[in-house]
């Protein structure tokens, strides 16, 4: 067979295309998780958790975020230690929705609460904490990562 400029085109216009459908074969078997399954219910409330954010800075309200051995310890101002405290803590997980999980926050009397972190998958994890005082709702957010 003699190679002329019709058999190359010929040769690239098929390496394309073998090219092309095992791009598509690939990206339709890649897995896609959503922010959230609740996204557009999430959109809605998004500005009480802007307003939540910025009663933490208003409240100087920082929760502090140490690590202690294997465990995660989130502590309270000193202002709000020994009060009585409730909301969440959510572990989210980019890469795997099937790893987020949620937890109770309640701090003890000296305003601390410490999180196992022994059971999380390494790499980065996105913590959020929700939590309420006197009816005022408070927001803050961090990325954490495991080793």
């Amino acid at each position: 067979m003699k190679w002329n400029w019709g058999t190359g085109m010929a040769i690239v216009a098929m390496s394309f295309v073998i090219f092309i459908l095992n791009l598509v074969y690939r990206c339709s078997h890649e897995q896609v998780d959503l922010v959230s399954e609740r996204y557009y219910e999430n959109e809605i409330h998004y500005q009480e958790r802007i307003n939540s954010q910025r009663n933490v800075i208003a409240a100087q309200g920082h929760i502090s975020i140490n690590r202690i051995a294997h465990q995660l310890e989130l502590t309270v101002p000193a202002g709000f230690a020994g009060k009585r405290i409730s909301g969440s803590i959510e572990f989210f997980r980019p890469d795997d929705a099937r790893l987020d999980f949620s937890i109770p926050f309640n701090p003890n009397v000296d305003g601390s609460q410490r999180v196992q972190m022994a059971d999380l998958k390494k790499g980065q994890w996105r913590m959020s904490v929700a939590w309420s005082f006197q009816g005022t709702s408070f927001y803050q957010e961090e990325k954490i990562w495991v080793n």
